[in-house]
């Protein structure tokens, strides 16, 4: 293989963001949709040196969606994708080539495919000859978290918070994000420890106050913080700004009890086990950071916690 696959596996017909193993797994009480999110690609990326000056390289996908192509730190395109194979084929302009820019993050000869959410990669099929691994010597972050981490209410996965804090920490990312299924299973707990990252951001709170009570929510967070434990771990209270944000709606403001509930559980086990934490209310700060489905981040709020998360850690690791 001459490319760097980065946050994907290819153990059955399909590349996963998880091992097939632990995919078999997720799920609480009949909530097993963290099984389909594995398959989507939020975050990951196709990597290679070349000599060439355009991009050669075939994916088949079923569904729907898109990429981002870049080259070293420069954005070229988006890419539409259809149902089936996809022939990318696009020329790197000119003035590039000319001007061989250095960039502060990756080399300049590197041809980065960014994928996104929504669809399945099923092969991978590399046409340059010139190609060759790339050996990142960045640090790197394993994310863990809800739809909010998988990029959803971003306009696009490049444009997510988990994207956007690494590229402002100038450090390789794992997004690990569930949307609608982040439930801390003991399975997967284990299996982030494997990983073993210079950190972790674990973004929770959001998913398991719809599906399980405190006492259950208590259990969980203390199997995955203990599974870390002795790790650098960043916990977003991701419950703490619509704790604050939601009080103009009064009683209908909706899981309010369990915001303060989860949110206080949070607090208590991030000081039990010495991790950082950030209450979502120091990244988010109005309620027009979300989206209009009133939870997602907006395309701003995502920008906002991805900037304000950057400036409250890059001391930090």
């Amino acid at each position: 293989m001459d490319y760097t696959l980065i946050n994907a596996y290819h153990e059955s017909y399909y590349y996963t963001r998880f091992p097939i193993d632990i995919i078999n797994k997720l799920g609480y009480m009949g909530h097993n949709g963290g099984q389909e999110k594995a398959y989507d690609m939020a975050g990951v990326e196709i990597r290679y040196l070349s000599d060439q000056n355009k991009f050669l390289i075939d994916l088949e996908i079923e569904g729907e969606g898109f990429l981002s192509l870049y080259i070293g730190d420069f954005s070229i395109k988006q890419i539409n994708l259809h149902n089936g194979l996809n022939e990318i084929r696009e020329v790197v302009h000119d003035r590039f080539i000319e001007l061989n820019p250095k960039g502060k993050t990756y080399p300049s000869n590197l041809f980065r495919i960014r994928l996104e959410p929504g669809y399945k990669l099923s092969k991978i099929t590399l046409h340059d000859k010139s190609a060759k691994k790339y050996n990142s010597n960045l640090k790197t972050c394993v994310y863990y978290g809800s739809s909010f981490t998988e990029g959803a209410g971003s306009l696009s996965n490049a444009y997510s918070y988990a994207n956007l804090s690494t590229t402002f920490l100038k450090v390789d990312s794992y997004n690990k994000g569930l949307s609608g299924n982040c439930l801390c299973e003991e399975t997967t707990c284990d299996y982030l420890a494997t990983l073993n990252p210079d950190f972790y951001i674990l973004e929770l709170g959001c998913n398991m106050r719809g599906y399980m009570d405190e006492d259950e929510f208590n259990k969980r967070v203390d199997y995955l913080f203990n599974s870390l434990k002795g790790k650098k771990v960043f916990v977003i209270s991701s419950l703490t700004f619509f704790v604050k944000q939601f009080k103009i709606f009064g009683d209908k403001a909706p899981y309010q009890e369990k915001n303060i509930s989860f949110s206080k559980i949070l607090e208590k086990l991030a000081n039990k086990y010495n991790f950082v934490l950030i209450n979502m209310t120091d990244l988010m700060t109005e309620l027009s950071d979300v989206s209009y489905d009133m939870l997602h981040p907006s395309q701003i709020g995502h920008l906002k916690i991805a900037y304000n998360l950057y400036l409250k850690i890059k001391d930090r690791i």
